[in-house]
């Protein structure tokens, strides 16, 4: 029995090379042959069909089935926006939350180590590269991926990921790993080590958010840390008491246009580039009661995909250029109608639910709050991508569990 578990350990470890691969820029920078998320992906699920030959028998891996099965129909049916991912879609959901059933059903400790650890060395590897970057060109990473998409050349981007700057999509998976970062923080029983290691990428992630210009990311950062902060840990009630609270008190506050506009116009000043001019553009929509700039052209985009999935609710419409393209949830649901988006939502969902069975009741609502930022983004950007969902479905739940064979913890 020993020599089994040892063996699938070790076995195990192929995650996290595998997700090493398909996640860290110095590897798209130097081995791009290697960068190929359907190799990943496939890969996980191969390591997955020897170790834990029961997922495939679970809700999780036949609904996320039945969502590539639709993606793919939709691509041979000439569907645009299925383009790149006709199969990489349905992987990535398979393969992320195999890695998770794999971690909840084995409880290996050694190499769910092994992944986080691994997964805070790359964000602070990603954080260097990119800040040394933005020191010098502080609109790198947004303006070399509109170089990009303008011209469909990827060589000034290979170059600056040999030095370790960040992708752009990689960036939107960091803030729902703030919540367990600040519940360790928080707890009187985690080790020096583990604290130091804590503060070090809560730092990291705000640098590379900032630097990466992740409005969005940066913002729902922040909100993670401050809702984090409030929770009560092991006591529900009494944090939502809390949050209740806060709520109430701050409401008015905002309410006010003149007291919001003069916080956006303050935080403004403290910042630069893209996420100055994003703050600047709510500061004018509040000021001028109307959307302006960027806000005005979001809703745009959004609204094109809704049309799109009024006009064509149960199958979704079958042209790209009908879609904003700037929200995984609406494009969705304007490309494959409730065909498609009902076997996604209810993946999240039942996803969502296998978690709380397996996690303990004093990380309840630390995972909530990273639950509401992966929402939030899948709403609010298109960020769909392989990073994004493994920092939802597997470190955010196994970073929550480390200590959990450890006595109760208190907060301070």
């Amino acid at each position: 029995m020993k020599s089994n578990a040892k063996k699938g350990s070790l076995l195990a470890l192929l995650y996290c090379v595998l997700i090493i691969v398909g996640t860290f820029s110095l590897v798209h920078g130097w081995f791009p042959q290697l960068y190929r998320h359907v190799f990943i992906t496939l890969g996980i699920i191969v390591v997955s069909l020897v170790l834990i030959p029961r997922f495939f028998h679970s809700k999780q891996f036949l609904i996320a089935l039945v969502y590539a099965i639709v993606v793919y129909i939709n691509y041979k049916n000439g569907d645009s926006y299925t383009e790149g991912k006709e199969i990489l879609d349905g992987l990535v959901l398979a393969s992320c939350a195999s890695m998770a059933w794999y971690f909840f059903t084995k409880k290996d400790i050694r190499a769910q180590k092994f992944l986080i650890i691994a997964s805070l060395i790359i964000l602070l590897v990603d954080t260097v590269g990119t800040f040394t970057a933005y020191m010098v060109q502080p609109d790198i990473v947004r303006s070399l991926l509109y170089e990009m998409q303008e011209t469909g050349n990827h060589e000034s981007l290979i170059q600056f990921y040999k030095a370790g700057l960040v992708e752009y999509d990689v960036l939107h998976g960091f803030p729902v790993l703030i919540p367990p970062l600040i519940m360790w923080l928080r707890s009187e029983n985690t080790q020096l080590t583990w604290r130091i290691v804590s503060w070090i990428s809560l730092v990291a992630i705000m640098l590379v958010l900032y630097a990466g210009e992740a409005t969005t990311p940066f913002i729902l950062a922040i909100f993670a840390i401050i809702m984090s902060l409030l929770i009560i840990k092991g006591n529900h009630k009494r944090s939502m008491q809390r949050l209740t609270v806060s709520v109430v008190l701050v409401t008015p506050f905002l309410l006010s246009n003149t007291i919001t506009s003069s916080i956006l116009s303050g935080a403004s000043k403290l910042t630069a580039g893209e996420l100055q001019k994003k703050i600047e553009t709510v500061q004018k929509s509040i000021d001028k009661k109307r959307a302006e700039g960027d806000i005005d052209i979001r809703y745009e985009l959004y609204s094109e995909s809704v049309d799109a999935f009024v006009d064509s609710p149960i199958v979704g419409v079958n042209d790209n250029t009908k879609l904003g393209g700037h929200s995984a949830l609406f494009d969705r649901m304007g490309a494959f109608g409730v065909i498609g988006i009902f076997p996604w939502i209810l993946f999240v969902v039942v996803f969502v639910r296998y978690v709380y069975r397996n996690i303990p009741y004093y990380a309840y609502d630390f995972y909530n709050i990273g639950l509401f930022c992966f929402i939030a983004l899948m709403v609010l950007k298109n960020m769909s991508y392989l990073y994004t969902w493994f920092s939802f479905m597997v470190l955010l739940p196994i970073m929550l569990t480390l200590n959990v064979d450890k006595k109760k913890l208190r907060v301070k």
